[in-house]
């Protein structure tokens, strides 16, 4: 019994990449010219009403071809600029499933490890740039065509300077988060009661119940890096010291089971085990807002989620037809938030050459609301098993799925 699998997770980086370049070329191509400058001067009457004419000039100008151009990016890349990469994979050997026929059931022991590594970003959107920060000076040149001095032709030499602090001060960042899970469960399930009628009934079946303790060994650790700063994340990652806590959780469910259907609920970390970050170091930063931001979620906590269960087959169960829910949504070690809704159909063989097949769909209803087709064959007792994202993102022409995850494994029964 082997078990391991890989995946990757991206946000919408198509439309961030296309933003990025049109507010490059819109950047590239912004200047205000003297000339420029000084045709805002006409009709001025008074050094004053032209020097007050050109602040709102270039604060305008700069707010429309500067700061609503840049906003929209730092906006998108918090909500879209996010990479995740992940890796699974169980004990050899396990989930082993023990029947204890003194009890009246079966033992289950389970070890597993999950490795995630994610990278977000924290934005904060630069103000708008105010008139009174700008320094002009609207030299006056004589009088108009109408030789009068003082009227609103007269004619004036413009210049106009400012220090746009916000720009150079803004401390958008990347936070890189990584997290290692080992997970050691010992269950127990029991059958408690059995429906006295006929087998050949629908209402014929029994109910187990069961429990779970599992033994929590997580690893995490975090790292922030400046957009403007050089600094390279992941390297500042390595960098980093993670924070190592373990902790337990326990699992209950129930189940009824007949020839033609089930149905069950499990309740997962019921307790809501703890788990802490390291304390990311931002002395250096200055910003309440974004320091706030990048401390949040220091404490990692696996909160309770209920999952339903529900399939029909046929008496052999070789075609079996499953649905699979998630009560409530929980988040992951990264913050991810997730609540799956899966449903697949399924044909089980019973010799080796002959594959096994199933297909299905699953959907996260929250969070990034990704969807997936799913795809699976058993052959020669290996299963292999795909989920191929239906969101697409494209980058140099070509188009590739924003998620996709795989998982080999084997399984024998003795």
């Amino acid at each position: 019994m082997v078990s391991f699998g890989v995946g990757y997770e991206i946000g919408a980086l198509d439309n961030i990449d296309d933003q990025i370049d049109d507010a490059s070329d819109r950047l590239e191509r912004f200047t205000i010219t003297e000339t420029e400058l000084t045709a805002q001067l006409s009709g001025s009457s008074t050094q004053a009403a032209a020097e007050a004419a050109l602040k709102n000039y270039v604060a305008n100008k700069v707010n429309t071809e500067v700061i609503d151009v840049v906003n929209p990016v730092l906006s998108s890349l918090r909500r879209e600029g996010h990479v995740t990469v992940m890796g699974e994979a169980q004990v050899p050997l396990t989930p082993l499933v023990v029947a204890v026929d003194a009890w009246g059931g079966s033992l289950l022991l389970d070890a597993s490890f999950q490795a995630l590594a994610n990278t977000s970003v924290v934005t904060k959107s630069l103000s708008a740039l105010d008139p009174s920060a700008i320094t002009v000076h609207a030299t006056y040149v004589g009088p108009g065509p109408d030789t009068v001095i003082g009227t609103s032709d007269d004619v004036y030499e413009a210049t106009a300077d400012f220090n746009y602090d916000d720009a150079t001060a803004n401390e958008s960042s990347v936070l890189v988060k990584a997290a290692l899970v080992q997970q050691y469960g010992l269950g127990y399930s029991h059958n408690v009661w059995k429906s006295p009628v006929p087998v050949e009934s629908w209402g014929s079946g029994w109910l187990s119940v069961g429990g779970r303790l599992k033994y929590y060994q997580v690893k995490l650790v975090r790292a922030a890096v400046r957009l403007k700063d050089n600094d390279d994340a992941e390297d500042t990652l390595k960098d980093a010291e993670s924070k190592d806590s373990t902790g337990l959780g326990v699992d209950l469910g129930a189940q009824w089971s007949s020839r033609y259907y089930r149905a069950g609920v499990w309740g997962n970390n019921l307790n809501s085990p703890q788990f802490k970050f390291n304390k990311l170091d931002l002395s250096s930063y200055t910003d309440p807002t974004i320091k706030k931001d990048l401390q949040a979620g220091e404490t990692y906590t696996m909160k309770p989620q209920v999952q339903v269960e529900t399939a029909i087959h046929t008496e052999n169960q070789k075609w079996v037809l499953d649905l699979n829910f998630d009560a409530n949504s929980v988040r992951d070690p990264l913050d991810r938030e997730f609540q799956w809704l899966a449903v697949n159909a399924a044909h089980v063989t019973n010799t080796f050459w002959i594959p096994g097949f199933r297909v299905g769909y699953r959907e996260n209803l929250v969070g990034t609301q990704l969807s997936y087709a799913t795809a699976g064959l058993t052959w020669f007792g290996v299963n292999l098993d795909l989920a191929y994202g239906l969101q697409t993102i494209k980058y140099d022409g070509d188009t590739y799925p924003r998620s996709v995850m795989l998982n080999v494994s084997t399984s024998m029964t003795f």
